[in-house]
């Protein structure tokens, strides 16, 4: 049998597939992928990754941690700062960023003494590595960060600001904070995630199951790139797989076209 007769055989055998099930195992391929991707995320670079909106709400939750980190470190008391008082329900951590491989934030923080409020907003860094480990127990492990100003808080001219000088001490100096490692780890995935690299972010599988599709119907926008010869070979194969079903899927409605009464 000649190699074309051969060929035709093997068109009409995969031919008797119905056109359904090519459609299906489309749509399979895409998840496949999406998930071998996903394991291998760390070999692709996301120039969009930074401007996610995933981003905004991990940005959101670490701020919260950090906050409540701040609060309970606090031990103000207005009796020592000539009545001075933080109003506590105005204490609030913003502005998540990450500049020359530091993690900064600031504080905003509002102190009332009868009818005088005085609102400070401090900016704080502290470096994402390196760090200090220490564990309590299997399940309480803590990395240990250096706390510093990004720029001086006390603007001497201004007499409220130098009224409670020693209330804002505690965060002029360099502190020493303990942060769980499961937060640790959400900081350094939303460094990395701003770099282009958010395998360790929040919607790892929603991005490679994107990829995929785009790759799968050779769209190739080029907002997410493999730099591994690994997942380049995913990439490629993906393609042509999916080509090929899309052959298949046509060949099986054309005969099941032909053969309608």
């Amino acid at each position: 049998m000649s190699l074309k007769k051969r060929l035709l055989k093997v068109s009409d055998e995969l031919a008797k597939v119905p056109s359904l099930g090519w459609g299906l195992g489309y749509f399979l391929v895409i998840f496949i992928f999406a998930g071998i991707y996903t394991l291998n995320s760390r070999g692709f670079y996301h120039s969009t990754s930074q401007f996610e909106m995933s981003m905004d709400d991990d940005a959101q939750k670490i701020l919260s941690s950090l906050e409540s980190i701040f609060k309970s470190k606090s031990n103000f008391s207005s009796a020592e700062y000539d009545g001075w008082r933080l109003v506590e329900e105005k204490y609030s951590v913003h502005s998540l960023k990450i500049v020359d491989k530091n993690v900064r934030f600031s504080i905003y923080t509002v102190f009332e003494k009868e009818h005088d409020l005085v609102g400070l907003n401090i900016e704080l860094y502290f470096a994402i590595n390196p760090y200090l480990t220490t564990c309590e127990s299997n399940s309480d492990c803590y990395s240990t960060r250096i706390v510093q100003t990004v720029r001086p808080i006390i603007n001497k001219e201004n007499n409220s600001f130098n009224l409670i000088t020693q209330a804002i001490a505690y965060y002029s100096d360099i502190n020493l904070i303990q942060v769980p490692i499961e937060l640790d780890k959400k900081i350094s995935g939303f460094a990395a995630a701003t770099i282009g690299f958010p395998s360790e972010a929040s919607g790892s599988f929603s991005r490679m199951l994107y990829l995929s599709v785009v790759t799968i119907t050779t769209l190739g926008y080029g907002d997410i790139v493999p730099i591994t010869d690994f997942n380049r070979f995913l990439i490629g194969f993906e393609s042509i797989i999916g080509l090929v079903i899309i052959g298949l899927f046509l060949n099986s409605l054309s005969k099941e076209r032909r053969e309608l009464p």
